[in-house]
């Protein structure tokens, strides 16, 4: 996470903490993270080279890293609440970190 600001971390944290409290405004026990919150400024991802061509490897390895973040903020957020995680209707794990995170993931919070 050391290439996020800590507003980038911030805003994931306190939408899984809306979340938790059942007060997300996506849907209550359901948060709503877009990719670009979580990564850096990587201009070579957005734009083609001198012949107009994408980047591929620069946006998957771009989206890797946002996946790589997403895992370290619920990590943190795990950390301090007591709860069940689930990323796609999935248990939440290191699986996360292998996502191809480009547009966004919705992550359910469970109370324990």
């Amino acid at each position: 996470m050391m290439d996020l600001s800590i507003q980038q971390v911030l805003t994931v944290y306190s939408d899984l903490v809306r979340a938790y409290y059942n007060e997300n405004h996506y849907g209550s026990d359901t948060a709503e993270v877009y990719a670009y919150l979580l990564k850096h400024n990587n201009p070579s991802a957005e734009i083609g080279d001198s012949d107009g061509k994408i980047n591929h490897s620069a946006i998957k390895e771009d989206n890797l890293q946002a996946a790589e973040n997403l895992y370290n903020v619920i990590l943190l957020f795990k950390d301090h609440f007591n709860c069940i995680i689930y990323v796609e209707n999935k248990l939440f794990g290191k699986w996360v970190k292998n996502i191809d995170f480009g547009h966004r993931v919705h992550i359910k919070i469970k109370r324990k």
